[in-house]
């Protein structure tokens, strides 16, 4: 059976930076980090209101599908009726 040891500051800090230095010895937070490009504010701001639009579209897109769906499935079903009378 293991031993339960506190969580003191102290140890909390050596887990911290034991980790640290775990992933600095990795490189690929670091790697990735200096990979990133800054972007303007204004290029994501219309980038965020084209994807609204895109979102309100496929809104509008699915309300004529789903109104079209029903009058296909009260065709089918009538056809269908239709059928069983005649048997």
């Amino acid at each position: 059976m293991s031993t339960i040891k506190k969580l003191t500051p102290a140890l909390l800090k050596s887990l911290v930076l034991d980790e640290k230095r775990k992933l600095a010895e990795s490189g690929l937070p670091g790697a990735a980090a200096d990979d990133t490009k800054e972007v303007d504010a204004d290029s994501l701001a219309s980038t965020l209101s084209n994807k609204i639009d895109h979102a309100k579209k496929l809104g509008l897109a699915e309300a004529r599908l789903t109104k079209n769906l029903k009058r296909v499935r009260r065709i089918r079903d009538a056809i269908k009726s239709q059928i069983l009378k005649e048997l």
